[in-house]
């Protein structure tokens, strides 16, 4: 919509919704003196604000689109807490105009709170009336509200909330949800148990297949809360969630264990991600790309849907969380996030004095060497922006020089279910080479028969050992083209798609079933829909 230039002598009003939200006593009307302004404006004496706003043409409806100082510089430096009114009332001489404040933003794209300086924006609290139904493009874009950490927000109320509309690097730490039982902004998303409390339907709604990586909700009327969480996806609010979530993950799947290894760990947490995350994108209500969400590690840990962006970050999250060191120094650090061409993926070192080894959970590559199953990039930097504390320099780091063809795809993903009373040994292997074991585990009943093993809660048994010399002593990792074996209790098993057999361990006759498993879930978010995963069930007869 194009904008006119008027010339007004306006005055505002607040209306009763604003009142409601904490505004005391009934405010005069007040006055301002004739300006040109494009758009126009209603000037707010008393709080030495004013308000440029447009006409929704053929509605009692506006958009404000920017608030300044009096001083006429299109400029705000003076506030540390803005309220957004709900209505605006204008008057030109005797008669008088109210609009309902619907949308924020919307003027060449440019932030409603500006500076001249950004620097010197000093608003740290915002609240957002219930009447806003839409937040456009770079509303509050972080680069012009760096001081923004409180927001209050009815996002229920919302329709639209462009992705960008709070920047790609918003310092928001409290988001207050207003609570319309309570008449307050009371109710805090901030942890696991209280985000799932507010956006339980949005994790658990189906969702469905638009074209190839796309998808889109089946109950568009949560659509709103999900282009809400695209917008605050880099905020530090964000990532405190997703790592309660990534702690949860690593709890629940062993992953925190103190007798298992580094190297399993990596590997658990590999066939995690694997396993519970799509690559995929979910449209929104505009139907773009939730490209900030899908990149962000609530979107993989919380949703199981994530481009390379976001999967390398869940990566980090549940290595940190499962008592990997990962510190907030890239020189220190046993974990990196690393920017290649296009795409991000993970590095990890085994020690301070050696490179780094490439973990790619998008591409399937698991402690390979830089350039090898990582479409041949040769140059990497470590990248911070949705890291833990985000204050890591953006660098250049090694990487091992180890012979590549010892590692290569990570493993083939298993489903192990049992039905016995008694433990089992299951070994997966090389049947080209039998001493190469590439698991060794042992299935052991809790307190029922008929536990369930998936392929996050078993890793592969060979170590690294860095004094190992030469490389032919790593570890491999069983991949996709690699001719396996199985044996149960030492009993090499039938690997023919749907086949079964009775076998004979220690007098006791067991029946083994062997398939692939289509480990896809429905009924969620997007989760894996890989097709390669095989399923072994070990019954007792």
């Amino acid at each position: 919509m194009k904008h006119k230039s008027v010339k007004k002598i306006t005055s505002l009003l607040l209306s009763g919704a604003l009142l409601a939200m904490g505004t005391a006593g009934i405010m005069p009307a007040m006055h301002a003196s004739a300006a040109t302004a494009d758009p126009s404006y209603v000037t707010d004496n008393a709080a030495k604000l004013r308000y440029y706003y447009e006409i929704i043409p053929g509605t009692n409806n506006c958009k404000l689109e920017r608030i300044t100082d009096l001083n006429g510089t299109w400029s705000l430096t003076t506030k540390t807490a803005i309220t957004i009114p709900s209505t605006i009332t204008v008057k030109n001489g005797n008669t008088s105009s109210t609009y309902t404040v619907t949308e924020l933003g919307g003027f060449q794209n440019q932030a409603v709170i500006h500076s001249n300086n950004p620097d010197h924006t000093r608003v740290a609290t915002l609240t957002i009336p219930n009447t806003v139904k839409r937040i456009n493009r770079q509303a509050f874009i972080d680069y012009e509200v760096p001081a923004l950490t409180t927001l209050k927000i009815n996002v229920g109320a919302l329709n639209y909330c462009a992705p960008d509309a709070f920047g790609r690097n918003c310092n928001l730490t409290s988001i207050k949800i207003y609570n319309p039982s309570s008449n307050a902004y009371n109710i805090n998303t901030n942890t696991k148990s209280s985000f799932e409390n507010y956006y339980g339907a949005l994790l658990t709604t189906t969702y469905k297949a638009c074209n190839g990586d796309l998808f889109k909700l089946n109950n568009s009327s949560l659509a709103n809360k999900l282009t809400f969480l695209g917008a605050v996806s880099t905020s530090p609010y964000y990532k405190q969630v997703a790592y309660e979530y990534a702690q949860k993950i690593a709890q629940d799947n062993g992953f925190t264990a103190t007798n298992i290894s580094v190297q399993k760990k990596l590997e658990m947490i590999y066939n995690y991600m694997k396993t519970n995350v799509r690559y995929s994108y979910i449209l929104d209500t505009e139907n773009e790309r939730t490209t900030a969400f899908g990149a962000s590690p609530l979107g993989v840990l919380a949703f199981h849907s994530g481009i390379c962006e976001g999967i390398a970050y869940g990566f980090e999250y549940l290595c940190r969380a499962s008592g990997i060191n990962v510190t907030n120094s890239a020189s220190t650090s046993s974990v990196l996030d690393v920017s290649l061409p296009a795409h991000l993926a993970n590095a990890f070192r085994f020690s301070s004095n050696q490179g780094y080894y490439m973990i790619d959970c998008t591409t399937s590559s698991f402690m390979t060497t830089m350039g090898y199953e990582t479409a041949g990039f040769s140059d990497a930097y470590v990248n911070d922006k949705n890291t833990l504390n985000h204050n890591r320099s953006t660098i250049p780091f090694s990487y091992s020089n180890l012979n590549s063809a010892n590692f290569c795809e990570g493993n083939s993903y298993f489903k192990i279910e049992t039905q016995i009373n008694d433990s089992m040994d299951v070994e997966i292997y090389d049947k080209n080479n039998p001493n190469c074991k590439f698991t060794k585990f042992t299935a052991k009943p809790k307190n029922v028969i008929g536990q369930s093993y998936k392929p996050e809660q078993f890793a592969g048994t060979s170590e690294y050992n860095p004094n190992y010399n030469p490389p032919t002593e790593f570890p491999q990792y069983v991949s996709s083209y690699v001719y396996f074996g199985i044996k149960v209790g030492g009993v090499v098993i039938n690997t023919t798609n749907g086949s079964s057999q009775n076998i004979t361990v220690n007098g006791h006759t067991y029946k083994v079933q062997f398939k692939t498993l289509n480990y896809a879930q429905t009924g969620v978010a997007p989760r894996s829909a890989y097709s390669d995963y095989y399923y072994l069930s070990i019954t007792r007869i």
